[in-house]
């Protein structure tokens, strides 16, 4: 197996999804990016041709270069404006202006030094700043200002702005427009318009693919229903980095907008006390507001109930796929039996060595036939070389892990061994059928039994697809299936990698998996 190859895979691969999702979230938008992912894309392909050897090295380069790194940052400028922080942001947004010239990036630090200053409570020195913007990118323009709004707590201002100057048929272009014009609608009282505008505004945050803004979204529908316990565990599982004054305005929010306001004025007052400049404005304009909204109408419960029952789909997945790594006893045990047999094959002569692969165990259809059946066992510990190990035992540790945490030891242990030395039974016996007859055969290698964990995991995601009715695992399973047909692409066109093994291993996995019962439900 050869590391470049992997390499190349990995880069072309990650390249393709990553403009595929990008394409689907908005690409007047996100043009740069998608203009980065195809030139390392090409570029990647094209040194295939001309310096094959070191393809998978330079164009991983490239892609940590000019993607990973650069994404990373915006991830983190993203959630440091979340939490309000804006001189982190701002500093951080300097090392993106380098790696990513474009989509805005070079407007993004000046920006940001506007909106630190903004709120730190020069809303004019912010404004003078911004304005030398408005004809260079209007996205970036536009949140800029709306935050000036959002600042001050010029709410009415703000959607008169809206409604002038931003065209709102097209906030669908740009998600972070929509999350502001859905908090708009609601501080100006306008909550069933609010209502409407997400039932359009979801589906276009969810192709994103940022839960952040999804949730986001959730939060204004929850805070201006006044549905406060429900914001409570939006903000416990999902919303949990923001400042604690900031969730206690939203949760007070909830209260005043279900009618306590009594309740709610006394904690505003008692929050202002503690609070930033920013945070003192969007107070005094909820105290403003003296607004009786009647909530309870049939568009808003049948909402609500759909969103409560997403959000504990939503808790419910996290709690499933919590997992306990000091506790896989059985996984870190069979990476330590499969790391000493290894040793044991450096110390005999070689990990690729095929005559000590052979004399420890390898699997050898003809060897079985003669009554050496512990073969099918051995072969599941032995490794062609460091690459061939460091890969199996970084994909049991994932895998093996979750499905150790699921399922429990003795279940996991029964799985992972049927699917080994099965996928080695089935393969001895169908050897002659799919094997050229001057073939020779040497297989070694975990990949079946790890493949039958994938198998396990796939049958989970189905048994509670069906069986929770749940949007959340539904999407997971799509996206597993998704991962196993790139696995299975990648090994059918990988000529070390035994394609029929990995497929039976699969198999055996997921048809007992369907039968085997969740940790949880004993």
């Amino acid at each position: 197996m050869d590391l470049n190859y992997i390499l190349i895979w990995i880069v072309c691969l990650s390249c393709l999804i990553f403009i595929i999702r990008t394409m689907r979230s908005s690409i007047k938008n996100n043009l740069g990016w998608i203009v980065m992912g195809n030139l390392i894309l090409v570029l990647t392909l094209s040194l295939t041709y001309f310096i094959p050897n070191f393809a998978g090295i330079i164009g991983l380069t490239i892609w940590i270069l000019g993607l990973f790194i650069p994404l990373s940052i915006l991830t983190e400028i993203n959630q440091l404006l979340y939490q309000e922080q804006y001189t982190k942001a701002r500093k951080l947004s300097k090392y993106l202006k380098y790696l990513h010239p474009f989509d805005s990036c070079l407007e993004l630090s000046q920006i940001l030094i506007a909106l630190e200053i903004a709120h730190q409570g020069d809303i004019v020195k912010a404004s003078q700043i911004i304005e030398n913007y408005q004809n260079r990118s209007n996205s970036l323009y536009y949140h800029a200002k709306i935050l000036l709004f959002w600042f001050q707590g010029d709410w009415e201002n703000c959607l008169n702005y809206f409604q002038k100057e931003i065209k709102i048929k097209n906030i669908d272009q740009d998600s972070n427009l929509l999350i502001y014009y859905l908090r708009v609608l609601g501080e100006n009282g306008k909550i069933e318009e609010l209502l409407n505008q997400f039932t359009i505004a979801e589906p276009i945050l969810a192709k994103t693919g940022d839960k952040n803004k999804i949730n986001l979204a959730k939060m204004l529908i929850f805070a201006f229903s006044g549905e406060k316990e429900l914001l409570e565990k939006l903000f416990n599982y999902s919303l949990n980095f923001y400042s604690k004054n900031t969730q206690r305005f939203w949760l007070i929010t909830a209260q005043f907008y279900r009618g306590e306001k009594t309740e709610a004025i006394a904690k505003f007052n008692d929050l202002k006390e503690i609070s930033n400049l920013v945070l003192i404005n969007n107070i005094n304009w909820r105290l403003s507001q003296n607004l009786n909204q009647d909530h309870n109408n049939q568009l808003s419960q049948k909402l609500i109930t759909k969103l409560k029952k997403t959000l504990q789909d939503e808790i419910d997945y996290q709690n499933f796929t919590k997992i306990n790594l000091k506790k896989a006893y059985l996984t870190q045990g069979l990476i330590i039996i499969n790391f000493l047999l290894f040793f044991l094959e450096i110390q005999i002569g070689g990990s690729t060595n095929l005559e000590v692969l052979e004399k420890l165990g390898a699997l050898i259809p003809e060897y079985i036939w003669e009554g050496e059946y512990w073969r099918l066992i051995t072969a599941n510990f032995l490794h062609y070389g460091w690459l061939h190990l460091s890969m199996n035992m970084f994909a049991l540790w994932i895998v093996g892990t979750f499905v150790e945490t699921i399922i429990g030891r003795f279940f996991y242990g029964l799985i992972y061994f049927l699917s080994g030395i099965g996928a080695m039974i089935i393969f001895t016996f169908i050897s002659p059928y799919i094997i050229s007859p001057n073939m020779p055969i040497l297989l070694v290698g975990a990949s079946g039994a790890i493949m039958g964990l994938v198998g396990v995991i796939l049958a989970i995601f189905i048994k509670f697809t069906y069986q929770k009715k749940s949007a959340i695992f539904a999407q997971k399973l799509r996206f597993l299936l998704f991962i196993i047909l790139l696995q299975f692409i990648f090994d059918f066109f990988t000529p070390q990698v035994s394609f029929a093994i990995h497929s039976l291993g699969f198999i055996l996995g997921l048809i007992t998996g369907l039968f085997v019962p969740i940790k949880s439900e004993n």
